[in-house]
Order: C-alpha cells, then sequence, then structure tokens
C-alpha cells in the first residue's frame, strides 16, 4: 500500500510484551507531540501473545496510536513501521523508553532543506532507575557507550535505535534494515549507519534530543549475558562479511590468544603423553579474567571490595568474544581467529585502559601457565 507523506514525524515502537511501560512511554509522547508543531504519529508494531497483547490493543486505542501486527523480528517491525509511516521523519524508540517533552521538536529541527546530505538525527538516551549492583556491574562494560553518542560526538558513523531519527526517503533508499542475519535483532542498527556513511549520508547529533530508558530491562546477568552473546555472533555478519574495510591483523585479543592456547594444549598433549597439558586453557582463561579484575581496580584506584563488580563485567565482555567464536565456528568465517574489529568511536580514556589492562592480564596470564605446565612436565 502506497503512503502519502508529508512533514512530520512518525514514531516507530518495536515492541513484545512490556504493556506497563509501552503505556508510560505513550504517556510521555503527549507533551512531545503537543510541544511539536507539525502533525506527528505513534506506529506500535507488536508480536505480543495473548492475554497481553489485549492490553498493548487497549492501550494504543487510549492514546491514539496505530497498532500493526509484526513479526519477532525486530528488524522486521522496523521496516514495517517505514514502509506503514506518514510523515517524513520516522523516528524510532523502544519501548522501555519514555520521551522528554521537547523530543519531536529536537529532531525535527536538525532537518534542514539545504541540507539533503544530513540522513538522520541522534539523540542522547540518559537511564534511569535503580543504582543496584546489576547496574554497577553494567557501568563498567562498554555496552552504554553507543548511547551517549550525541553527548561527544558531532557525526557519529551508527546509532541504536532507542532514540535515532532518520528521513523516510533515505531509509527507503537504502531499504530499511538488514533482516537476513540469524536472530531477530542485534547489528542491523549499525549496519544501516555505516552503509548510509558509505552512500554518502551523514548523522548529526543533538544531545538536547532526550529519552529516558529504564534500567530495569537491564537489570539481569542472565539477560545481558545473553545480549552480549548475541550481539557478539552479529559481529560475524556486520564486520567479518559485510563491513570488511573495518576488519584488520591487530594486536592479539582475547580470543586469539585463547585458541592459540587451545591449540598448542593440544599439541603438548599427544607430544607429552600428558593430558594435565588440556587443563592449560582452562587455568589461563581463569587466570587473565582474575588478572583483569584486579588490574582495572588498581588502573581506577578503586577499593579492592568493587573487584567483584569488575569480574562480572568482565564475563559479560567475554560473553561478546564467545558469540563471536561460536558464530565464525558455525558460519565457518575463519577470518574471526587472526583478525580484529577497528571499531567506532569510544571514549579514548576507556578504549587505552581496555587495550592495556587486557594485554598485561593475558600476557601474565599465559606466562603463569606456561611456568606451571613447565614445573608439571618435568
Amino acid at each position: 500500500m502506497s503512503q502519502t507523506v508529508s512533514d512530520g514525524i512518525s514514531v516507530v515502537i518495536p515492541t513484545n510484551g512490556r504493556s506497563r511501560l509501552t503505556e508510560r512511554l505513550l504517556t510521555s509522547l503527549i507533551q512531545a507531540k503537543e510541544e511539536f508543531e507539525y502533525p506527528s504519529e505513534v506506529l506500535i508494531v507488536d508480536d505480543t501473545p495473548e492475554p497481553e497483547k489485549q492490553e498493548i490493543l487497549q492501550i494504543c486505542q487510549k492514546y491514539g496510536a496505530r497498532y500493526l501486527p509484526g513479526t519477532k523480528s525486530v528488524r522486521e517491525k522496523r521496516n514495517l513501521g517505514i514502509k506503514e509511516s506518514c510523515y517524513s521523519i520516522v523516528l524510532f524508540v523502544d519501548s522501555d523508553c519514555e520521551a522528554t517533552p521537547g523530543l519531536f521538536k529536537e529532531h525535527y529541527q536538525l532537518y534542514r532543506p539545504d541540507e539533503p546530505q544530513i540522513a538522520g538525527c541522534v539523540g542522547v538516551t540518559e537511564f534511569i532507575g535503580a543504582d543496584t549492583w546489576m547496574w554497577n556491574v553494567i557501568k563498567r562494560t562498554q555496552f552504554l557507550n553507543a548511547f551517549s553518542f550525541a553527548k561527544r560526538i558531532e557525526n557519529p558513523p551508527w546509532a541504536t535505535c532507542s532514540n535515532t531519527s532518520y528521513r523516510r526517503t533515505v531509509l527507503i533508499e537504502m531499504k530499511g534494515f538488514e533482516t537476513k542475519w540469524p536472530g531477530k535483532l542485534g547489528a542491523d542498527d549499525t549496519d544501516l549507519g555505516l552503509r548510509m556513511g558509505e552512500a554518502g549520508y551523514r548523522l548529526l547529533s543533538n544531545p538536547k534530543a532526550i529519552v529516558n530508558h529504564s534500567r530495569e530491562t537491564w537489570n539481569s546477568f542472565r539477560a545481558v549475558w545473553s545480549r552480549s552473546f548475541r550481539w557478539g555472533r552479529m559481529d560475524v555478519h556486520l564486520y567479518y562479511r559485510r563491513h570488511k574495510d573495518r576488519v584488520k591483523v591487530l594486536l592479539p585479543g582475547f580470543r586469539h590468544l585463547f585458541l592459540l592456547i587451545i591449540l598448542a594444549s593440544i599439541i603438548s598433549a599427544v607430544v607429552s603423553f600428558s593430558w594435565l597439558s588440556l587443563v592449560a586453557p582452562l587455568l589461563w582463561f581463569f587466570l587473565f579474567m582474575l588478572l583483569r579484575a584486579i588490574f582495572t581496580v588498581l588502573w581506577e584506584k578503586k577499593p579492592f571490595r568493587e573487584l567483584d563488580k569488575e569480574f562480572a563485567a568482565d564475563v559479560l565482555g567475554l560473553a561478546f568474544e564467545f558469540g563471536t567464536l561460536y558464530e565464525a565456528i558455525i558460519r565457518w568465517e575463519p577470518s574471526c581467529f587472526i583478525k580484529s574489529v577497528q571499531r567506532g568511536p569510544v571514549l579514548a580514556t576507556f578504549a587505552n585502559q581496555e587495550i592495556t589492562v587486557q594485554e598485561w592480564a593475558m600476557w601474565i596470564g599465559w606466562l603463569l601457565v606456561g611456568i606451571l605446565q613447565a614445573a608439571f612436565l618435568k
């Protein structure tokens, strides 16, 4: 069905469950719509099963949102929202967010007719809620990095879909989000931004365009570990298979050294007829994790009572690496075993610390394992 498109904003919100959070978001959008001089609409693209589906439908009716039944794929939901949208700007917001009053106005004002190369506006996603043990773990990872791009980068290479808008015409030109990758979501927002950059478009930040993101959907270690593992899997498709220009032979990372130690231990076990050598990878992994947490605490001059949080954050970070290894093996992408991704912008101080701490932990751990192996094999 073709759409008549006019100036305004279409908000696309993929949902599955979260009826309480969805209602909170729609409530917050009322004032944003009132402060916006152009027309707007809200599209809920949903695959919530019964009976909660009825709650979502009632919420849509209550707040005047359009309800669209969607698939389980978040990518397909967003593409359906693009197709069905009526206005020139499409704003993506996650269902566990709340809009600030000036959100529509701040997004819309960055789209100027004399600058058609500006394809999107990147806003800030602020996290609000209880300051729990789990949240203190999350803050020690890199997972929150992209949500604050708009605070420090004028032209980010890509943006999360928690608070980013695009010209509808450019979204259609780019054929929307990638849908052929495995899983229901992950890496498609990064891919879209990178493809736009390759096509000559750019994204522009507006730190005044703010949404507040609930911390409660990040408050489960298992859920965040699963999310990190999925992101690691998607890295294979995003960089090693599509955006290959960002993949280089760099300093060995965790997964490269881990695989090397596994290979070396297997050879050692066969040559020496000592199966104790096969324990080496597990011993190195434990030492690496412990040393990395200790070095991080020392680097940041924190008390050692913070060690458990650093250790937990490192476990979540390594879920990403294991996800990449898993996908590289089942899809057979050997470049993952010898190359690394040159990632787009992270905080310089964070990047320096990450590289230094990881390298020291990896190589000291390997040295200690080698000494122990030599002592036991005598």
